[in-house]
């Protein structure tokens, strides 16, 4: 009795890691497949030929493209990793961070609504980011000393 017990706890441990281990390897595969995803969405990014920042909800940049060297002429390698308050001139640093938060909202909206719905969001985001868009307030915020201006 207490053998087949013993072996019936054996056999349900041997289930349970064949079981875990499938499970591993599906949620490896799952974020070996979206990190080839990413990194092809990196590539993109990388050729276009506008100057592109990529900013988390904290204001860290977590990604340039080549052309913010060129635009900006600060090195990309300087940038990422750095707070985008810290790069910028002083009096744009208030712009940023009120684009930054309604964008966060913009996103939380997004993720509140079905997606039904989810169109609806998309336009309140677009008219809060266009708000003042383009004039001259707006040129030059990311460096002083950049011989270009930030918006065309």
């Amino acid at each position: 009795r207490k053998e087949e017990k013993r072996q019936a706890k054996r056999i349900a441990n041997r289930k349970s890691a064949c079981t875990s281990r499938a499970r591993k390897k599906a949620k490896i595969d799952q974020l070996m497949n979206e990190n080839a995803q990413l990194r092809r969405l990196e590539l993109i990014l990388s050729y276009l030929p506008d100057p592109i920042i990529v900013v988390s909800p904290t204001g860290v940049i977590t990604f340039c493209n080549t052309q913010v060297e060129r635009v900006f002429k600060h090195k990309v390698n300087d940038l990422v990793g750095a707070n985008i308050e810290d790069v910028m001139i002083p009096k744009s640093r208030g712009v940023i961070k009120k684009l930054i938060r309604d964008m966060l909202v913009a996103e939380q909206e997004l993720s509140e609504t079905s997606d039904s719905n989810a169109a609806i969001a998309k336009k309140k985001m677009k008219s809060k980011s266009g708000e003042g868009s383009g004039s001259s307030g707006d040129r030059n915020i990311i460096s002083e000393n950049t011989s270009e201006s930030a918006f065309p």
